[in-house]
């Protein structure tokens, strides 16, 4: 089984013997409490239970599971502690952490956190959420959403993987442990955080579950979702992943991260991956994925079936410059009193396609290399208008991943390779060949 708790969806995957898979997906329940998203850690289980129970369903009463892989986003976390838990903090705010990370920049230089950590420096990271909380008890330990989940199920076992580890912002890439110094900085020790899972993900078993057929069942670590996916999608060193969640970034794998001032630039970040080959996971970010869709598609009032129906292209005069879309400052232009929803959706489907595309040469700087082969997972493969569009600017066929869900593949593949399995799904591509 694979489990991905991500930003919008919690969701579940069965792979069982034969190849046959069933899968589920839940709202991920987040709250706003003082005008911040939280998730309450009870309603977070309460929502894993209910996919993967749905996901169980197809199967009978009486399979049970022998291995699970638990994948998540990458920077929302919490501390757990004797006496409770904190709220699950999410990072789709970035002003509540804005003045922690202004700090840390007066202190440290950008480049010098890239190159010690791996990653862009953001307000979004889980370290500003450590120096912002502050752990007052001796026995707080910050976990990531799939650490906490392993964390229950084990009964207490307080573990990471390296992939989930480097989206703290302290994690030292190089040493592949954890960076003291700038622990320090947030008031934290290395005694504060999780310890790192073997190199096959082990993490421990399942002793406590309200569902009796997932206890008794090996749990590997599968890390960051995006890491997950690449695995999930057998990303090789001349592909390119577009791996769609609520963001879509662009992945490439390598034989060891590229830390310049251009990636730098392009804001490469960097994640150990689940390949036997130890090989690295480069992730560039785009302005682009579910996010904005989803916004405009609720801002405007449109129906889903409406929103992605397939229709004849027409020139328009609207555009929407999607680049400050992570900063909240996108924004239409050309709109006249008889613009239509669906204009101002379609150009928003516009904007960001052309966002990635511009970043796919970046993407291929980063490999060092020209790319042979565009794959393309997540939900976007469902959303045959959205594709279309993309196919005006993409300079490369787009190859839609069967089933779509690649980090849930992922964690699950890595949990029937960690115990030894054979894998019996086979992953489909299909190429893309509608005219625009």
């Amino acid at each position: 089984m694979g489990v991905d708790v991500g930003t919008t969806h919690v969701k579940a995957i069965l792979i069982q013997e034969t190849g046959a898979l069933s899968q589920a997906q839940v709202p991920t329940p987040w709250i706003t409490r003082e005008s911040e998203e939280v998730m309450r850690p009870d309603d977070l289980l309460c929502a894993v239970y209910q996919a993967i129970q749905e996901a169980l369903a197809p199967a009978g009463p009486h399979l049970r599971i022998d291995a699970i892989g638990v994948t998540s986003m990458g920077e929302a976390g919490l501390f757990v502690q004797s006496c409770g838990q904190s709220v699950i903090s999410g990072w789709q705010d970035l002003e509540i952490t804005r003045p922690w990370f202004e700090e840390l920049l007066r202190r440290y230089p950008a480049y010098m956190l890239y190159e010690r950590t791996g990653v862009s420096p953001s307000p979004k990271f889980s370290l500003l959420h450590m120096k912002r909380h502050r752990v007052t008890l001796k026995d707080g330990h910050w976990l990531s959403v799939a650490d906490y989940l392993i964390w229950h199920w084990t009964g207490g076992v307080k573990a990471t993987h390296a992939s989930l580890a480097a989206r703290t912002m302290a994690f030292d890439w190089q040493s592949r442990h954890w960076d003291e110094e700038l622990l320090h900085w947030a008031e934290m020790t290395t005694g504060h955080v999780p310890a790192l899972v073997a190199s096959d993900g082990f993490a421990g078993e399942v002793v406590a579950s309200v569902l009796p057929r997932l206890k008794g069942a090996q749990i590997f670590h599968a890390g960051h979702d995006h890491v997950a996916a690449a695995f999930g999608a057998d990303l090789e060193g001349d592909e390119i992943l577009d791996s769609t969640g609520t963001a879509e970034p662009l992945l490439v794998r390598t034989a060891r991260p590229v830390i310049t001032s251009r990636t730098l630039e392009f804001q490469t970040m960097w994640g150990r991956s689940l390949f036997r080959d130890d090989s690295y996971i480069g992730l560039v970010p785009t302005p682009a994925g579910g996010g904005v869709e989803r916004w405009a598609r609720e801002t405007l009032g449109l129906p889903s079936k409406e929103a992605f129906e397939v229709r004849p292209f027409r020139e328009s005069s609207v555009t929407f410059d999607a680049e400050g879309w992570t900063n909240r400052q996108a924004s239409w232009r050309g709109i006249g009193r008889g613009t239509s929803r669906q204009v101002l959706y379609d150009a928003v489907l516009h904007g960001a396609s052309k966002a990635v595309a511009r970043r796919l040469p970046w993407a291929e700087a980063v490999m060092g290399q020209r790319c042979r082969r565009l794959k393309v997972a997540g939900g976007i493969t469902q959303h045959r208008l959205w594709l279309a569009i993309r196919a005006q600017y993409f300079p490369l066929r787009q190859h839609l991943m069967r089933p779509h869900d690649a980090a849930l593949v992922g964690a699950a593949r890595y949990a029937a390779v960690g115990m030894g399995a054979l894998w019996p799904l086979s992953v489909r591509w299909e190429r893309y060949e509608e005219a625009p």
